[in-house]
């Protein structure tokens, strides 16, 4: 009795269902074409089919919106990809926002010694259990406590006055500032 319970569950499970309507696609969608019509990695979306990897009884309803389109265009009604979300038929399509545009910049950055920049990391991970981390959830501890890190290292940075030396001034060029420059 229990072995048909626990069927009954997974069964029930949202990655099952999602699984079970992509495969039943009358015209064929592989797991890469699905994820790249959700906007992530096939690994990524591989983890919402694995029913050992997402337990939950419904996909995210992002998820789900994202997968009406390319779902259509294999033949699978926009109704039953929302209701792996638990979504009735009658929801409004929710658009995903368009991610924002990549910026890039150069800029010279004057870094501390290796010493101090250890130092920081240390404090930094300190207050840390390592055995219970993992090397990602450690990753992203780092990165929220990164910039906290850097600001406390201000003191070690070069003071403007090297760049005015007179032995080196005529080499560097002047410190930018968010003022104006003066006029002498």
């Amino acid at each position: 009795m229990f072995e048909f319970y626990a069927t009954e569950l997974r069964m029930d499970s949202g990655a099952i269902r999602l699984k079970q309507l992509r495969e039943s696609a009358p015209v064929k969608l592989s797991v890469r074409r699905a994820a790249k019509g959700a906007g992530m990695p096939p690994g990524s979306y591989a983890a919402y089919e694995d029913a050992k990897r997402f337990k939950k009884r419904f996909i995210p309803v992002e998820l789900a919106h994202s997968l009406v389109g390319v779902f259509g265009e294999h033949g699978i009604a926009r109704e039953a990809v929302l209701a792996l979300a638990g979504v009735g038929p009658d929801a409004p399509v929710i658009e995903a926002p368009a991610p924002p545009p990549v910026q890039f910049v150069t800029m010279q950055v004057a870094l501390p010694s290796e010493a101090a920049l250890a130092r920081m990391f240390e404090g930094l991970l300190r207050p840390v259990d390592y055995q219970n981390q993992s090397v990602a959830e450690l990753a992203q501890i780092l990165a929220r406590r990164l910039p906290t890190g850097l600001a406390q290292l201000q003191d070690l940075m070069p003071a403007p006055a090297l760049a005015a030396s007179p032995e080196r001034g005529a080499d560097l060029p002047a410190l930018a500032t968010d003022r104006p420059a003066s006029r002498r």
